[in-house]
């Protein structure tokens, strides 16, 4: 009953506070390169781009998943490193099992800083992705869904989708980066996982990752 009442009665400035983005308003100018552009998608996940003449004047926002399209079209300019050659495979991302109560999942991810959690079967195996982005797909009736098993919450945010419950987007270690990209894109993700020869989860790539790959050392 205190953690509903809570959740009901909480204020957008409580929510706020909580970002963990310590530099939300990173601009750039119009006409920028797109170099610029990933440095600082590198860092936050949409951009205002300002003016060239006033730069207290934004004309519109670009965010991750504007570049990744245009990424998409372009491979040429991705290379043909693969995820294990450029670095990309973290090891051990952070997963819970089917019948995890749903809040309390999110609870945990909420208290380490993670955006997604894998789902594993009982042998390990990835089987599905529980993100913040899945809370928007249920209705303000439905927070009741929230306490069931995540398996049973994926089902019912999938059907929202109009996809099957066992969608699921991974790649090999050795996909490269192009891959990825084009997967992002094509399946309107924020990130894939990394699943070794068996099924299991050894990392996760998000449009942050692609965007560090792209500008490491530059």
């Amino acid at each position: 009953y205190e953690r509903a009442k809570e959740f009901f009665y909480a204020k957008e400035d409580d929510v706020a506070t909580l970002s963990k983005y310590k530099l939300p308003f990173l601009p750039c100018t119009i006409g920028a390169p797109l170099k610029e552009l990933l440095k600082v998608f590198a860092v936050i996940p949409r951009v205002p781009v300002v003016s060239a003449e006033d730069e207290h004047t934004i004309t519109h926002i670009c965010t991750q998943s504007d570049v990744i399209k245009f990424l998409a079209r372009k491979p040429e300019l991705l290379g043909e490193g693969t995820l294990e050659s450029l670095g990309l495979v973290s090891g051990n991302p952070f997963c819970v099992a089917t019948d995890s109560i749903t809040i309390d999942a999110y609870v945990e991810m909420h208290g380490k800083k993670f955006d997604c959690a894998g789902i594993v079967g009982e042998d390990g195996t990835l089987v599905g992705c529980l993100s913040a982005t899945d809370l928007k797909h249920i209705a303000d009736y439905a927070f009741s869904y929230l306490l069931l098993p995540v398996d049973e919450f994926i089902e019912g945010v999938r059907k929202q989708q109009d996809k099957p419950k066992d969608h699921l987007v991974a790649v090999k270690k050795d996909a490269t980066l192009g891959e990825v990209v084009q997967k992002l894109a094509e399946e309107h993700v924020h990130r894939v996982f990394v699943v070794d020869a068996e099924g299991k989860p050894i990392g996760i790539v998000a449009m942050t990752d692609v965007a560090r790959a792209l500008t490491k050392g530059k």
